[in-house]
């Protein structure tokens, strides 16, 4: 249920009020009502650099029902056992760790994406 005083045509959500359902659990005391924008788009960012004389680097993309479960230290953890321990390819490993957010009860959609760099020997 959305509140507005404003007209509702203008997208301005900052002035709206989101009431939720009473079916979601709330800590007491909780007036069940939301101000603004429920959903950002602005991304969570790291930047780091590659030693280029490395072998073993990936990256894991992920939504919310990855990092909702899993912090990005075991997420590190896992993929690397995964793909230089056990020689799995980046898809197999992106697909457990999808499973694992499964089995650790995560409640929204999962997507993981696993890119593997490989060191490229011509380039010396």
């Amino acid at each position: 249920t959305t509140t507005n005083n404003n007209n509702h045509n203008n997208n301005n959500y900052s002035s709206m009020i989101w009431e939720s359902p009473l079916l979601l659990p709330y800590p007491e005391n909780h007036n069940r009502s939301f101000k603004g924008d429920l959903v950002s788009a602005i991304p969570d960012v790291n930047y780091f650099s590659l030693d280029i004389d490395g072998k073993n680097h990936f990256l894991v993309l992920a939504c919310d029902g990855l990092w909702d479960v899993m912090d990005f230290e075991d997420a590190a953890r896992v993929t690397s056992n995964l793909l230089f321990e056990k020689g799995w390819s980046a898809k197999k490993a992106a697909v457990r760790l999808a499973e694992i957010a499964m089995h650790l009860g995560s409640s929204d959609n999962i997507t993981v994406l696993v890119i593997r760099f490989i060191k490229n020997e011509k380039s010396k």
